[in-house]
């Protein structure tokens, strides 16, 4: 994951969502708000699987490095792009082209520059399939605002928490709920929240379910009073181990349910 590349990922989701909106505005920090009225906000992290690209070898291939450590087995064979060109990540974590020599690569690519792993979205039977948790969150989101009659404010934040303590500053609301995939959540879609976090004592009123090693967005937000009922909210995701993860279609409907965007 690199930060401070979502500028044309914003403005694309922009251009999907602006007709089922009052207003779709970026604030000072370059978050993205859609506004379909009423004091409620729902929210999520926006960023792509991405790579900076540190060395062009000789024969082509292409070493990089990326923001959180990922294992080698999410990243081996998984396909990527720049420059509307193809590659993928070969078993010892490097990038091919296709190309055997430097000469050719330089001629799309430099040093310094960021390559992005195509994300893929796959509907089957009754779950989807994706080797991008953010695009998949991104997606369902889309789909509520889409659907959706309910007067929610939606915003898509940059740079994790960044990008929450940022809103929290300017936009005030009466709750205020972050969404998460949690891989095997006990329950299809809950309340979550970290335990010894600042924000632990706001969501008592919730049916919360703790979870040690889990965060969301909401303490930034919280820390920021944004407002004082800011809470995480866990979708169950299944990691299949291989870069790819699961989400059940019927655990989508309880996070609506939840959400009360029916």
């Amino acid at each position: 994951m690199i930060y401070g590349f979502e500028q044309l990922y914003l403005e694309n989701l922009k251009k999907e969502i602006f007709l089922n909106c009052t207003s779709v505005n970026n604030d000072n920090f370059g978050n993205l708000i859609a506004d379909k009225g009423g004091d409620t906000l729902i929210a999520i992290p926006v960023s792509e699987n991405a790579f900076l690209v540190n060395e062009i070898a000789d024969n082509g291939m292409i070493s990089f490095s990326c923001l959180r450590e990922i294992s080698a087995d999410a990243l081996s064979h998984q396909t990527v792009s720049v420059n509307k060109k193809i590659g993928f990540i070969s078993a010892d974590n490097k990038i091919d082209f296709g190309y055997s020599d430097k000469k050719s690569v330089i001629r799309f690519i430099k040093e310094g520059d960021v390559v992005y792993i195509k994300p893929v979205i796959e509907s089957c039977g009754n779950a989807y399939f994706t080797n991008s948790k953010c695009h998949l969150l991104k997606s369902i989101l889309v789909d509520i605002i889409k659907n959706s009659s309910a007067s929610i404010t939606y915003a898509f934040l940059r740079e994790d928490k960044k990008g929450a303590f940022a809103l929290g500053k300017n936009l005030k609301m009466k709750a205020a709920y972050f969404l998460t995939l949690v891989p095997d959540l006990k329950e299809p879609a809950c309340f979550i929240k970290k335990e010894g976090d600042f924000i632990s004592d706001t969501c008592g009123v919730y049916p919360t379910a703790v979870l040690e090693k889990e965060h969301s967005l909401a303490n930034s937000y919280y820390l920021a009073d944004g407002c004082k009922n800011a809470v995480g909210v866990g979708l169950r995701c299944y990691d299949l181990k291989n870069g790819y993860f699961k989400v059940n279609k019927e655990d989508i409907k309880s996070l609506v349910k939840l959400l009360g965007v029916e």
